[in-house]
């Protein structure tokens, strides 16, 4: 059923846009087949109407000059005896009532003329009407003009033709073009289809793609078929699924080292806990007892870790912004890790451009930053190495310069990338959860600042922290 369903939403899309194009091609053709067809009319009617008009000029021009002071009934006999009315013209005099008093037809009835041309001729005009002849059911065309006697009408003039023949050839152009939109149509409509399938197939090929995602394929690639908006959507679902399989292999890293660094401190305290129920000697409970308190203060600086980082992703850690001496916080940190580093021979060195330097932030953060910068460096220096710490404010004094130096194992191009990663570790084997330098970047962030890292040519890495200085608060 569901795949019934999903089949039925991806055919109306596919007929959502054929039915569009027809619509719109529909509309186009209506407007071009009206306009074609009122142009055709006008263009017989037309002539024929001009030829009434000026058969009836002629004969007017030829009754004023000949007949000027004949009555009405001399000037309809000599209608009967003109032989340049053409034989298609049935020509007839009427008097000032629209009774017929002569026609070229023969036909005389005691009916009154009362169409339109009549009383278009009464006013003194040419007039034209067209439809259907009331005695013989035929369509035809009249024009009216009047007769003047003595400045006065005193009678009309009026030339009728059918266009029966005219009709049936206005039938014909009907027909024709009617046929030729009807298959202007049909072809609409396959190009409607064949483009609506070729919109539809690659946004079938992306749901496919997405479904496999969905099940955790993320080898799977979105083929790219056309160089346009939807060859964007393909490129960008597989973008996609290399930073979800890079998320998913660090979310991995994670779980498994986070597992090795909980169940350290955990495997020995409980292993403490046991050996301190049985009877123990009280230098063992002394040892014991330190072990297990620091064990638990590294689950707990974990956990606070993790923390931290997750209010820092969600903007819902409020940082302590205030001025401080951040010389003085870099010489205390470099102090708190020389035990540290004697245990691996290293020496470490600072350097400052001014005697004090104030700084306007969270100094709790800003040395939590430190911290991880240098216990990094440690982690990775060699035994006998040096590290050195330097502290400056740059040339145009709007920013502060905070650099680490190691002699370390260095670190590769892709590394460098990847290294404010949260969960990554560019090597595996080594200590640590992968998540120090990502809340440091984030805390760097937070300040407005960079952090950079930079391979040395010597061997070692190059840690590199700028934040920018606010003027008014910290002075130059």
């Amino acid at each position: 059923m569901g795949i019934i369903k999903r089949m039925n939403k991806r055919l109306s899309i596919k007929w959502k846009v054929v039915f569009t194009h027809i619509i719109v091609v529909t509309v186009i053709l209506l407007i071009f087949e009206i306009f074609l067809i009122k142009l055709i009319k006008d263009y017989y009617y037309g002539n024929v109407e001009l030829l009434l008009k000026s058969n009836i000029n002629t004969a007017t021009e030829l009754y004023d000059s000949r007949l000027v002071d004949k009555s009405i009934e001399t000037r309809a006999k000599f209608l009967l005896e003109d032989e340049s009315i053409p034989d298609y013209v049935d020509a007839q005099i009427l008097d000032t009532s629209g009774k017929i008093i002569e026609s070229t037809s023969r036909f005389k009835t005691n009916e009154k003329i009362e169409t339109i041309d009549y009383y278009e001729a009464k006013k003194g005009r040419i007039g034209v009407w067209r439809g259907s002849d009331e005695e013989t059911a035929e369509n035809i065309m009249a024009v009216s003009s009047p007769i003047y006697s003595n400045g006065y009408i005193s009678g009309i003039i009026r030339f009728t033709t059918s266009i029966e023949d005219i009709n049936l050839v206005l039938v014909t152009y009907y027909v024709y073009s009617l046929a030729v939109g009807g298959v202007v149509l049909l072809i609409a409509i396959a190009v409607s289809i064949l483009l609506a399938s070729k919109i539809v197939r690659p946004i079938e090929h992306l749901r496919t793609v997405a479904d496999n995602y969905a099940r955790g394929k993320f080898t799977d690639k979105a083929i790219v078929f056309a160089d346009d908006e939807l060859g964007d959507l393909s490129n960008a679902f597989n973008y996609m699924s290399e930073e979800i399989k890079i998320a998913d292999d660090l979310k991995n890293n994670f779980i498994s080292s986070i597992s090795h660094e909980i169940r350290t401190p955990l495997t020995s305290i409980m292993a403490w806990s046991e050996t301190l129920l049985d009877e123990a000697s009280e230098e063992e409970q002394k040892e014991g007892l330190e072990i297990i308190e620091k064990e638990s203060k590294r689950l707990t600086g974990l956990v606070e870790t993790l923390l931290d980082f997750s209010k820092l992703e969600a903007d819902r850690l409020v940082p302590d912004m205030k001025v401080f001496n951040i010389r003085a916080l870099v010489e205390n940190i470099a102090k708190q890790f020389l035990q540290v580093a004697k245990k691996k021979k290293l020496g470490i060195s600072t350097e400052f451009s001014h005697k004090q330097i104030d700084f306007y932030g969270d100094e709790y953060r800003l040395k939590q930053v430190l911290i991880n910068i240098i216990d990094n460096a440690i982690k990775h220096s060699y035994n006998g190495g040096k590290i050195n710490i330097s502290l400056a404010i740059s040339e145009d004094k709007k920013k502060l310069i905070i650099q680490v130096d190691d002699e370390g194992e260095g670190i590769l191009n892709f590394d460098v990338n990847n290294l404010t990663t949260l969960f990554y570790k560019g090597d595996d084997k080594k200590e640590g959860s992968g998540i120090g330098l990502a809340v440091s970047k984030k805390i760097i962030d937070m300040h407005a600042g960079t952090i950079d890292f930079k391979p040395i040519n010597t061997g070692g890495t190059s840690v590199i922290v700028s934040l920018p200085r606010r003027k008014k608060i910290e002075g130059n």
